[in-house]
Parts: C-alpha cells; structure tokens; sequence
C-alpha cells in the first residue's frame, strides 16, 4: 500500500486532485461549513492546489510588520511546484482525511458515493483503492507531522486539516491541538490561521 500511495501521489491521482472536477469532488467532501465559508469556490475550483495559495496568504498575515519573521516566497507554498513532486498536494490530501475522520465529517456511504462520482470522472482502480485505503485507515497527528520538513509545508498541513473541521467540535479541537504541537508552529502563527478562518466565518455569517 505504501508503494501504491507513493505513485498515486507522484502521478495521475494528484495531478487530479490538485484542480478539475476530480478534486473539487474531494475537497467539497472533505471541507467543513467554516472551511467553505473561508476559502469560498477557492477549494471547490482548485482542488488542493488551492490551498498552497491560502497557506501563503495566510502566512504573509503572520509576518506582516515583523522583520524577525523569516520572508518565505510564494513559490515555496506552491503545490504544483516541480520541486514537491506531488508529494505536498497528497500530504495535504491525507491531512483533510485525516481531520474529517477524526470528527466523523464523512460516514460509510458518504464515503462510496464520493469515490463513485470520482470514478466517474476518470479516477482509475489504483487511484480509488488509495484514497479507499486512506478512508479506511486516516493518518494520525504523529504520522502527518513526520513527513513535513519544512515551514511552508507545515503551514499547509495545518490549514488543510483546519478547513476540514467545523468550530465547537471537542474532537476536532484535540486534532487541531496534537498537530499544532508535533508541527511546532509558533503559537502566533496557528493563533493567526485560527482566525483567519473564524473571522472569513464571521463576515459571511
């Protein structure tokens, strides 16, 4: 399965899920009430590649005004980049599974039907058996902070699972929390996504 997972996410399936009607099927899945209200037709249009753009516009928030915050550019954010080889966009897909099974966001036949609309718009048995296995076996906290190695990535993971979860949820809360400490982001900087998201929530009430 780890190989099967390692050529979803270096191949067809990410190039799917990174944007077109295959990956807008996931995210709107996956993606929470507020998350919705934040990212607007964002997710639904880009797919995942969607939220490297939010991740950067949410860190440039963070360090706006301060020189003691390090300048990452935009291309370090990028999902698509050559440099991340699809690995970060399938990073950021396991990350939303993982925090919309956490608080039970998608359920049995949620989860089948989905699957069968992607396949109806060309995702192949080993793509559908990976994301299938992901579903059924989401990484936890421990296992997503493990495979980031830098900043922007962890940025991404953090926002990813954030907009798959909704506010006054306990378990979400505890999910958001794990990842928070094993990512080792500065406080300021979760505190700022936090309410990036609340406030986008806030306004389109």
């Amino acid at each position: 399965m780890n190989d099967l997972l390692r050529t979803a996410g270096g191949g067809g399936l990410i190039n799917g899920l990174l944007g077109g009607d295959a990956g807008g099927v996931l995210v709107s899945a996956l993606t929470s009430r507020k998350g919705r209200k934040y990212a607007g037709k964002a997710l639904t249009i880009g797919g995942v590649a969607a939220l490297g753009g939010l991740s950067y516009k949410a860190y440039q928030q963070y360090q706006r005004g301060r020189s003691d915050r390090p300048q990452i550019p935009r291309s370090d954010f990028d999902v698509t980049g050559a440099s991340s080889s699809g690995y970060r966009g399938m990073l950021l897909v396991r990350s939303m599974i993982s925090a919309a099974m956490a608080v039970g966001h998608v359920n049995d036949r949620e989860r089948a039907e989905m699957l069968e609309r992607m396949t109806q718009l060309g995702l192949t048995p080993s793509e559908r058996a990976a994301l299938d296995y992901e579903f059924q076996h989401p990484a936890s906290t421990i296992q997503l902070a493990a495979a980031v190695n830098d900043i922007p990535t962890a940025v991404a993971v953090y926002l990813a699972s954030l907009v798959a979860i909704d506010p006054d949820c306990m378990a979400g809360k505890r999910h958001l929390s794990q990842l928070a400490t094993l990512l080792g982001l500065p406080q300021a900087l979760i505190g700022t996504l936090n309410a990036a998201v609340e406030s986008r929530e806030r306004t389109a009430a």
